[in-house]
């Protein structure tokens, strides 16, 4: 997938949904003017919108994306760096999130314990998870072409992740059913699906697992 084609997905009705469905829910776990690591920014889009309330340092292994985020936002501070290995010294941001990445990273458990260990004593730990549960995973992605093909987690597996970063207060929710990549027409057929599974016991589909963990 190129450059382009990411950020195009973000200006469809499915982008737009996907992207203020997840911002919703971590700024349920940030207070205003909180310092924030934004682990696996890309192009900056959630590191942009994070901007408007927090202070934010964005940081990406992918480097074209990393310029791309820095052109679009040159008052952010950005970094090359991988999330199994931040360069930074522990303790030195209120939260740390982590937006569609620790599925791509080789070793899960590494990358959530670096959020833990650049994050201040009781500060905030949050990162979403493709669940293993959606039914857009059972094969159906492969004909879509719409599912991230990243690693998929069940809430389980997600809270032992934040567990072994020795981690407490935690909390899982799940969100969405739809992906930023459909198009119009699917995400208006999709919607009151969503909207009814988020509401019911059937929210174990989900497309997403959102997990907060408070450091010791």
């Amino acid at each position: 997938m190129s450059d382009l084609d990411y950020s195009e997905q973000w200006e469809t009705k499915a982008g737009k949904h996907y992207l203020e469905k997840k911002l919703e829910i971590y700024k349920k776990f940030l207070k205003k003017g909180d310092r924030i690591l934004d682990v696996g920014c890309a192009d900056g889009i959630y590191t942009g919108k994070l901007r408007e309330e927090y202070d934010v340092v964005g940081l990406d292994i992918n480097l074209p994306m990393l310029k791309r985020a820095r052109r679009r936002y040159p008052k952010i501070p950005f970094v090359n760096a991988d999330a199994e290995k931040l360069p930074f010294r522990d303790g030195v941001f209120d939260a740390s999130v982590s937006m569609s990445t620790i599925i791509w990273v080789s070793k899960p458990e590494k990358a959530v314990s670096e959020l833990s260990r650049v994050t201040k004593k009781s500060g905030k730990v949050i990162a979403d998870f493709s669940n293993r549960h959606c039914p857009f995973y059972f094969g159906l992605h492969k004909l879509t072409r719409f599912a991230d093909r990243g690693k998929k987690f069940s809430k389980k597996e997600v809270i032992n992740l934040f567990v072994k970063a020795s981690m407490r207060n935690i909390e899982c929710e799940r969100i969405l059913l739809m992906s930023r990549r459909f198009p119009n027409w699917l995400y208006y057929l999709l919607l009151p699906a969503e909207i009814l599974i988020e509401k019911s016991p059937l929210k174990i589909f989900s497309g997403v697992i959102v997990c907060k963990g408070e450091n010791k």
